[in-house]
């Protein structure tokens, strides 16, 4: 009788596995989109009678100095707007936005945005901030 071969296990490198793991991650930290909290370009308009937002609205809706409408920091259009933030709100219980626009921005400009807040069924909080003293 002919002695048999003692079978040897395959050896499996976890390197390859690594490496696209690797790549993979690295690809989905470079195509997300990083959210903004506000924009940058805003100078809030300033008055005596503002109140103090207790807990901050969940959205955000903001009109920089260049007339440009931001929605949670991603710019969209104030045909877009009410859509989007349909979309957003769903069927939540808070349905405040908060309004945040820069103090040269004419009536014109942003009176369309707060009524497309509106027909989206939010409720929009105009912020700005005191003097100083």
């Amino acid at each position: 009788m002919i002695p048999r071969r003692k079978r040897r296990q395959p050896m499996v490198t976890l390197t390859p596995v690594m490496d696209v793991v690797f790549l993979l991650i690295v690809f989905f930290i470079l195509s997300s989109h990083f959210v903004q909290g506000d924009v940058d370009k805003i100078t809030p308009a300033q008055a005596l009678d503002i109140d103090v937002i207790e807990k901050p609205p969940p959205y955000n809706v903001s009109i920089d100095a260049d007339g440009v409408v931001w929605l949670q920091g991603v710019e969209t259009s104030g045909v877009q707007l009410a859509a989007s933030l349909e979309g957003l709100i769903g069927e939540r219980e808070d349905r405040r936005v908060k309004v945040s626009i820069d103090k040269d921005i004419p009536k014109q400009v942003y009176f369309p945005v707060i009524e497309a807040i509106s027909k989206a069924g939010a409720m929009p909080i105009v912020t700005g901030e005191k003097p100083p003293k």
